[in-house]
This record gives structure tokens, C-alpha cells and sequence, in this order.
């Protein structure tokens, strides 16, 4: 294989591999972005919804009463981003010209070594390049600081809604029903309606539900009327009573607020 070039191409070559090397950081940083800071886009360029994680904590209202309260944090803004370039590169070589063709130096790389001495023989086999190269932290581009930006602000702490329950413990006795009701609230106590309430129970422990005479069976959800209501009853299979049992009821919002409704077989 010809170790010959042109003097244009071995000075060129290096610096495109530079240029070559910061675009695939770049490319890469993009990737990264997409791939922890958003759901899965399209073809079309759109990024798709910006991914949180979110936690739940219990805190004390101003009115004393214990509350919940929801954190929801963009992904990406707790994540350093891979935004990296090249600070410097040094290139160390030497070339022999050998010829010139149609206006254009024609080249080689040769050894480097003290004098004057080389192999002509086989230049090819102990030629060689030095490089030094310093890759840094790049400064964030204008449009990945906006988005930071916009993240920051997108970071909220609200209050969760609320289950408040009629009943929260129900006790059985003689009676096989009881008429109770729950109401969905926001933070600041209005009713929500037209809002869906699962629910989650063991039907195997003789518990059963009903609302609007239909049954409400574990796994189902019901929608809040005008009032934020839904007023259901809550019926048990005498022969499944054990006495001294307590079942628990599950119902929850939106798979994050939730309350315990407690049933009691004396």
C-alpha cells in the first residue's frame, strides 16, 4: 500500500478527525438527552412528553390536619449531562516531499529521530504521529440552558386531592348492608367530579360492593358525580363472617391518593 499523499490531505486528515470526534460528542449528548429526559418521539422530531420522577410526603396543613403533598422533578434535571468537545489538540509529524503533480505537493510521513538519519528503505514502518489532545466540559448551548431552565420551573410540590370516607370504619353486627359514601376533593376543597375512584378489595373475605345497584367489583372504578360523591354500599356474605376480622377497603385517585376503609366483623 502507497504511504504517498498529498501534503493537503496528511495536514487535513487530523484536523477532520477532530471535527469528526466533537460532532459525535455532540450527537451523543443528543441521544442521552433524548433517551433519559423524554418518552419515545418520532421521526417527525417531536422529543414526546418530559419525563419525572415523583414522590409522595406527609406534611401538616396550616389548619393542623395532616396533608399530602405530590414532587414531581424532570429526570433529566438531576442527571449531569455528557456535553464535552475538545479543548486542544497538538499535532507532532513529519513529512517528506517527494514529488509535486499538477500543481500539488505529493508527501510521506517519516520518522522522527534525533539528526538526520531515517530508513529509506521502509519509511512506512516507523512513521508516525504524536498527538495531544485535551477533551473539557463544553459550555452549555443557549437552547439546552433554556430547556434547563424551563425544567427548573417545571419542578412542582402540590397538594394531592383528597378521598375523604363517610364511614372509615364500618362495623357489621346483625345488618348484611350499609349505605356510606366517599367524596374527592382538591386541595383546596372543592368537589371534583366526573372523576374515576378505584377501588381494590378481597371478594374471597364475603365483601362485596355495590353503587347504583350494580356491583363494584375489586379492580373496577366509578365515577364521581355532580358533588364529587359516590355513594355505594358495602355488603358482606354472612357465612364468610368471622368474627374479630377486620378487611380492609382500598380506594384511590389517579393511582396516588388513596385512603383505607376499614370493615369490622364483631
Amino acid at each position: 500500500m502507497s504511504q504517498i499523499a498529498s501534503l493537503e490531505g496528511i495536514f487535513a486528515t487530523p484536523i477532520q478527525a477532530i471535527i469528526d470526534a466533537d460532532f459525535m460528542a455532540a450527537r451523543k449528548a443528543t441521544e442521552y438527552i433524548k433517551e433519559f429526559g423524554f418518552t419515545s418521539g418520532d421521526s417527525s422530531g417531536n422529543l414526546g412528553s418530559l419525563k419525572e420522577v415523583s414522590f409522595v410526603y406527609d406534611t401538616i396543613g396550616s389548619d393542623g390536619e395532616p396533608q399530602k403533598r405530590l414532587v414531581k422533578i424532570p429526570t433529566l434535571s438531576m442527571i449531569p449531562l455528557p456535553l464535552l468537545h475538545v479543548d486542544y489538540a497538538d499535532f507532532d509529524f513529519s513529512v517528506r516531499i517527494v514529488d509535486s503533480t499538477n500543481d500539488e505537493l505529493n508527501a510521506t510521513l517519516v520518522p522522527q529521530q534525533s539528526g538526520n538519519s531515517s530508513n529509506p528503505s521502509s519509511p512506512h514502518l516507523d512513521a508516525n504521529i504524536n498527538v495531544k489532545m485535551k477533551v473539557v466540559q463544553s459550555d452549555i448551548p443557549a437552547g439546552i440552558s433554556n430547556l434547563l431552565a424551563l425544567m427548573g420551573s417545571n419542578t412542582t410540590d402540590v397538594l394531592l386531592d383528597k378521598i375523604e370516607l363517610k364511614d372509615p370504619l364500618i362495623k357489621f353486627s346483625d345488618k348484611k348492608s350499609i349505605s356510606t359514601f366517599l367524596r374527592l376533593t382538591d386541595a383546596q376543597g372543592n368537589p371534583i367530579k366526573n372523576a374515576l375512584i378505584d377501588v381494590s378489595y378481597d371478594e374471597d373475605n364475603g365483601i362485596l360492593l355495590k353503587h347504583n345497584h350494580k356491583l363494584w367489583e375489586d379492580g373496577c372504578s366509578m365515577l364521581t358525580d355532580d358533588n364529587g360523591e359516590i355513594h355505594y354500599h358495602v355488603a358482606y356474605d354472612g357465612e364468610a363472617k368471622k368474627t374479630g376480622a377486620v378487611y380492609e377497603i382500598k380506594f384511590s385517585h389517579d393511582k396516588i391518593t388513596s385512603v383505607i376503609q376499614n370493615v369490622y366483623m364483631e
